[in-house]
């Protein structure tokens, strides 16, 4: 199993065969195994939980061992980031607690059966309140939807933003800006993000896109 979830400031996966080796990245990275424990090596420690933070450009290594586990990478100067960013204080990690854990893996078994936006965004809305984060969920300005879809049907490897201004009748500055105000980071932020996972934007569902292969 591999889903996507393509969200406005972070991409997350619900997968039972994705492991990684060691490795680090300037996100912070959230990890919840379905079943059982994670195993998750942080530095040189290792861990077992079924629930975790992993700070920005730490270094770190997972095991699912064909367990179902969901993560995510958010782009730390977005809203969620900045306030993930005072809960870890620095920390490489900050474990979730079984009592809340527990809770964020019943409504992920949902995912696990219902693949579709308004359950991701159940879900999504549960972490938020785990970490006592208020949840909004944005819509994007059309304009950006329509940019969005362009970047999803364009084969090139670097992207020209004056064109696609153009073709928005908008200044390049002014989708540069509004990108970054609905997105929450910017143009060159997002497609570092989508190179880090290692798929390219799968099409859009409102404002949350989603992708199964």
């Amino acid at each position: 199993m591999n889903r996507i979830y393509w969200d406005i400031d972070k991409i997350s996966m619900l997968t039972d065969h994705l492991d990684a080796s060691a490795h680090s990245h300037g996100m912070i990275q959230f990890f919840l195994c379905l079943e059982d424990e994670l195993e998750i090596r942080v530095g040189k420690e290792k861990i077992m939980c079924s629930c975790i933070l992993v700070n920005k450009n730490v270094r770190h290594s997972f095991k699912a061992n064909s367990k179902i586990h969901f993560t995510c990478v958010i782009e730390p100067v977005s809203d969620i980031g900045i306030k993930l960013n005072c809960i870890l204080q620095d920390k490489d990690y900050c474990i979730v607690d079984d009592s809340k854990s527990n809770e964020l893996k019943k409504i992920a078994m949902d995912m696990k059966d219902t693949f579709d936006t308004e359950t991701y965004r159940k879900f999504i809305a549960e972490m938020y309140e785990c970490f006592d984060i208020p949840y909004l969920n944005k819509q994007f300005d059309d304009r950006i939807l329509v940019f969005l879809k362009m970047l999803e049907q364009c084969s090139c490897e670097e992207h020209s933003i004056e064109e696609y201004a153009g073709k928005l009748c908008i200044s390049a500055s002014r989708l540069s800006h509004l990108f970054s105000e609905q997105v929450g980071i910017t143009l060159k932020k997002y497609g570092s993000i989508t190179k880090l996972m290692g798929f390219r934007i799968p099409h859009i569902i409102n404002s949350a896109h989603i992708n199964e292969f």
